[in-house]
């Protein structure tokens, strides 16, 4: 009984995602997201050098 549950569940969730365009947005805005925060951390990781190299040469 509770294999045949686990298939139902499974097959609906399959079932729900094929066409939702939901997954696909996820993933465009996680790639987005990762890039602009790249980005952002090699911007001020140079910063941060800068002003050590000011501050403490």
């Amino acid at each position: 009984m509770k294999k045949q549950i686990i298939i139902y569940v499974t097959l609906l969730g399959i079932i729900g995602l094929c066409g939702c365009s939901t997954v696909k947005n996820v993933s465009e805005g996680l790639g987005k997201g990762v890039s602009e925060d790249t980005s952002n951390t090699w911007k001020n990781l140079k910063r941060t050098d800068a002003w050590l190299k000011e501050n403490t040469w």
